[in-house]
């Protein structure tokens, strides 16, 4: 298999089978990410591409589901994503695809072009939508606002892919009337725009970054504690109306929860209360530990 530099995956593609078809990311701009900083971006050769899927036609002919490898693949011009999926149907055939996404990979593609894309595979979408807060985005450099991001994502709607958001609590620093206006701000977003599922997770900061190096230790910023970070994410739960599927990943909050909205919102604001009412000074020096660079 063709591998160049680090695997991200996303925790709802276990035990899928993997397909480079670029690798680091094209954008490389969001003051907050730790991802890719040593693999330049690249596209993958269709000729790589097909060797890779002759292997793992080889090695599990009967597959059922692909992810294809990338900071954000899908952000591919539309012909070039079109001959990677016919490529992908010639040999696994019926094949359910995933793969990463930016909200501006939607900005140059028709409707009419997300539906063929569609129809030739792709089943969900992972996209870093972030925040919903223009102050978070202008911040952290994500290259769109909420304005433009309702815009864009709404194609995926009207196309009909189903696409999951992710979310960064933290992102708004410490402070109350930050993280509470963050959550609110994502959540009106979420509930305009309907994506079928959202993974929250939480900010991370180490040397490197921008929000780290220079932000944090300028004091342009304050990261916000951990206690702040679980009233952020029960407050965003309060506050979505429409139907989504909502999980994290353990491995970066070291809590699990997956829940069903609108069937489970009361389980899912009761997991966080619950947290938020036990939440000891120990539960916070031991974050303060666990978030702080390695």
């Amino acid at each position: 298999m063709h591998i160049h530099g680090e695997i991200v995956k996303p925790p709802m593609v276990k035990n899928t089978e993997l397909l480079e078809v670029s690798y680091g990311c094209s954008y490389g701009k969001c003051r907050y990410c730790m991802f890719y900083k040593n693999t330049e971006y690249g596209i993958s050769k269709l000729e790589d591409i097909e060797e890779d899927l002759k292997e793992i036609k080889e090695k599990n002919p009967d597959v059922e589901r692909l992810f294809l490898l990338g900071g954000e693949p899908f952000s591919l011009p539309v012909k070039r994503l079109n001959k990677i999926l016919d490529l992908i149907n010639a040999y696994l055939p019926g094949v359910d695809i995933v793969m990463y996404g930016r909200v501006n990979s939607m900005k140059n593609k028709t409707v009419d072009d997300l539906a063929e894309l569609k129809n030739k595979g792709i089943v969900n979408l992972v996209i870093g939508l972030e925040s919903g807060d223009d102050e978070v985005l202008e911040r952290i450099n994500k290259g769109y606002d909420s304005r433009q991001a309702e815009e864009y994502l709404s194609k995926l709607n009207k196309a009909g892919i189903n696409y999951s958001l992710i979310y960064i609590a933290g992102l708004a620093g410490h402070g109350e009337k930050n993280w509470s206006r963050n959550a609110l701000n994502t959540a009106k977003l979420i509930n305009k725009i309907h994506p079928t599922g959202l993974c929250l997770t939480m900010l991370y900061l180490n040397e490197g970054i921008p929000l780290y190096d220079e932000d944090l230790k300028n004091g342009d910023f304050t990261e916000a504690k951990m206690l702040e970070i679980l009233k952020e994410f029960k407050l965003l739960l309060e506050n979505i109306n429409i139907p989504i599927h909502i999980f994290n990943e353990e491995a970066a909050t070291l809590m699990s929860i997956k829940a069903d909205f609108p069937e489970e919102k009361n389980y899912a604001i009761k997991f966080f209360d619950d947290k938020i009412n036990s939440f000891t000074q120990e539960d916070e020096d031991f974050y303060e530990l666990y978030r702080r660079p390695v």
